[in-house]
């Protein structure tokens, strides 16, 4: 049997013990997966689910990502991660997660990024979502590490103004999203690499 969802029923109660080892698919949507705030910081939570290409977390309490959180999912393609409480990543946060294409981070509490190469091992990503947190400025260079995004929304955000170094390196991007912030004017910005 192939379980492609796992949801809370306020009736039924919290799932006891499900094995979830050769699904391609998990949906943890609004599932109390653990306690209020949550914090990950435990890469062993996702042994054994080698084969996922799919994570739902969103619409839970998280509250922040340690080092090497989904270390254990390298087949992964897209992450669900918004509508939760996220306030803080790690630098390490998601080491192991090459093959990420999909990341929605929207609807959290970040107010900042502060390492530039958090997103580093996130070579493959083609869609990055971080509308509706409170981020108030983008730590330059913080987006290098990511040559295949095509679409970065950070829409509804605080953003104030831009460092000239703020799009370094997204030769690939197609769709920039910046509505809803509070800039007031914008340079030209060199995003793309300017190798020859």
């Amino acid at each position: 049997m192939k379980i492609h969802s796992l949801m809370y029923d306020r009736w039924l109660g919290p799932p006891i013990a499900v094995c979830l080892k050769q699904n391609k698919v998990l949906n943890l949507w609004q599932t109390p997966i653990c306690p209020e705030p949550c914090d990950c910081q435990h890469a062993a939570s996702f042994s054994g689910l080698g084969s996922l290409v799919k994570l739902r977390l969103d619409g839970n309490e998280l509250g922040s990502l340690g080092d090497s959180t989904f270390s254990g999912l390298p087949n992964l393609l897209y992450l669900h991660l918004e509508s939760n409480r996220i306030r803080w990543l790690s630098r390490g946060a998601f080491t192991g997660l090459a093959k990420l294409r999909f990341l929605d981070l929207s609807g959290n509490q970040q107010s900042s990024l502060r390492h530039p190469d958090i997103f580093g091992p996130l070579r493959s990503l083609h869609t990055l979502l971080l509308a509706s947190n409170s981020l108030q400025q983008l730590t330059g260079g913080l987006f290098q590490h990511l040559p295949s995004l095509a679409k970065l929304s950070l829409s509804g955000n605080r953003l104030a103004h831009l460092a000239p170094d703020a799009f370094t390196g997204l030769g690939s991007l197609k769709e920039l999203r910046l509505e809803g912030n509070l800039l007031s004017h914008l340079w030209c910005f060199p995003y793309a690499n300017s190798e020859p």
